[in-house]
């Protein structure tokens, strides 16, 4: 993956985080003002029950805390609540309203409390143990908003800066009558630590989660597509042709959902007879014996013209033979992409798509030039991608029991001779598509008689190149044998051609210790006895 595909993977995945901060923070918002105004409320009460006591015991009514602070905090967060329950704010509007909250919260805390403060040079001032408050209310605003919403550790910190240099102002503008006072200021910025230590463990764990849901949906959907995608890729193979002269059978097995292998077939229409000549009809002479009728005396004389059209024939490239039985002509071409993967599946829908141009253009090319084609088109479009191709393609006549192929810098197809068992190679007559342009692709066809119950095949090197334990490869020899000993056994048995291709791949298999490592695709063409 490149630097530019890792950032957009980076950038994708911080939208969906904040996608998901935003659905919930807003009633992650709710839940924690209600529960700030729960608990001022409990501390009212027993505010109140700290009041009522006093005055029965000692006559003299006295509040930690003025309570005008606390209904003040109610307020603030009821009103925050409404704004938030009523507007439609975005995910930092609600975050910054949460830190002036905090901020807000511990300046009203610090105006009500009686530190005894003086400025310095001043009088000596009075200690008082109530300082304790303001840092219940700065635990109890930063803590629970650290706790219930889904604050990153930056956005944890910033109330406490504020907040840093406030109590920096008190200490240095002040005088104080003992430690108490002054060690609370100091160490009221760091009963931010807590709430930072919730936001950095909980939103670590969130991405996290995060992360693997995402995954699971993303593989789910993948796997969805990838399934898609193969029923699309396979459709675009052709079905195999169990009766007529020509019979073809084919086993591909991808890498992975879908890969870079593909088998196209081409059935040629039979050339037609150029239509007669068409004439226009004559009009009938008139007998001289009935005269004529009394319109036609009104009519002046006409001119009738025997017109003879003719229809020039339409210019058919020339077939291979012209004997009627060649009407079961058949063109078969395999490729090989170049990689693995969705990848190498788009460029052989590309590819499929060209084949269908040209043998609609030119039903009856020969395979040289039908690799020529080819090959420029890969060389315009695919190949300044890096991605190139190999090719054999092969037509059989069934009236003229003619075979011409060739092949583009791709495994040698395998003749074999019925007759006598032997194995013919069809070497390749070019190199691979799209590494050269249109002068330097020097392409030819080769032609070969084929009998009723010869066979040929052609594959992909996904079957040669099958490693074993001990990780040597299979190798072309020794698949030529493997392939010579399968249809030698079938040989005369009328077995169906897809059976012989089952047993052949079968070998290959138990071969190979697992899965494939690349794309097999294996084809068979035989003539019918």
């Amino acid at each position: 993956m490149s630097a530019k595909q890792e950032d957009a993977a980076l950038h994708e995945f911080d939208q969906q985080i904040e996608q998901n901060r935003r659905l919930w923070l807003r009633t992650r918002f709710l839940w924690y003002g209600s529960l700030v105004i729960l608990l001022t409320l409990v501390d009212i009460g027993l505010l109140l029950l700290n009041i009522w006591e006093r005055s029965t015991m000692a006559g003299t009514p006295h509040a930690d805390l003025p309570t005008w602070i606390l209904a003040w905090r109610i307020v603030l967060f009821g009103g925050a609540m409404f704004y938030v329950a009523r507007a439609s704010l975005e995910t930092g509007q609600v975050i910054r309203l949460a830190s002036w909250l905090i901020v807000l919260t511990v300046i009203s805390s610090l105006i009500g409390e009686d530190y005894g403060l003086k400025p310095r040079g001043g009088l000596v001032i009075r200690p008082s143990h109530e300082t304790w408050n303001i840092l219940q209310a700065f635990v109890l605003t930063h803590f629970l908003a650290c706790l219930l919403l889904p604050l990153t550790p930056r956005e944890a910190i910033r109330p406490i800066l504020p907040l840093s240099l406030l109590y920096l102002l008190i200490i240095v503008s002040v005088e104080f009558e003992g430690v108490s006072n002054l060690v609370a200021l100091v160490l009221a910025p760091f009963l931010g630590l807590p709430g930072l230590a919730v936001c950095w463990v909980r939103y670590s764990s969130f991405r996290q989660e995060l992360r693997q849901r995402l995954t699971r949906v993303q593989y789910v959907q993948l796997r969805k597509e990838l399934s898609w995608a193969r029923r699309l890729h396979e459709s675009m193979f052709p079905k195999p042709i169990l009766a007529g002269p020509i019979r073809f059978a084919y086993l591909y097995e991808p890498m992975r959902q879908i890969g870079g292998d593909f088998v196209f077939i081409h059935r040629h229409l039979p050339l037609r007879k150029p239509p007669p000549p068409a004439t226009l009809p004559v009009p009938p002479a008139e007998s001289e014996e009935s005269g004529p009728s009394k319109s036609d005396v009104d009519r002046p004389p006409a001119r009738t013209t025997a017109i003879e059209v003719t229809c020039d024939p339409v210019e058919q490239p020339p077939a291979p033979d012209s004997s009627p039985a060649d009407s079961h002509r058949l063109t078969m071409v395999v490729l090989d992409v170049t990689g693995h993967g969705v990848p190498s599946a788009i460029t052989v829908s590309r590819l499929a798509g060209e084949l269908e141009r040209i043998f609609a253009e030119q039903p009856d090319i020969d395979p040289a030039g039908m690799l020529k084609l080819l090959n420029r088109y890969i060389r315009l479009t695919i190949a300044r991608h890096h991605i190139y191709a190999t090719a054999f393609a092969a037509t059989i006549a069934a009236g003229s029991r003619r075979l011409t192929y060739a092949g583009a810098g791709h495994p040698a197809g395998l003749l074999y001779r019925d007759e006598d068992g032997r194995m013919t190679r069809l070497e390749s007559t070019a190199g691979m598509l799209g590494l050269f342009e249109d002068d330097e692709f020097d392409c030819r066809s080769l032609h070969h008689t084929i009998e009723p119950g010869d066979v040929l095949l052609a594959y992909t090197d996904g079957l040669t190149e099958v490693r074993d334990e001990k990780g040597s490869q299979l190798g072309h020899e020794t698949f030529s044998r493997w392939a010579m000993r399968i249809l030698s056994g079938f040989r005369g048995r009328g077995v169906p051609l897809e059976r012989q291709l089952k047993e052949l791949l079968k070998m290959v298999q138990d071969v190979r210790p697992g899965p494939p490592e690349d794309d097999t695709l294996l084809v068979g063409l035989t003539l019918k006895r």
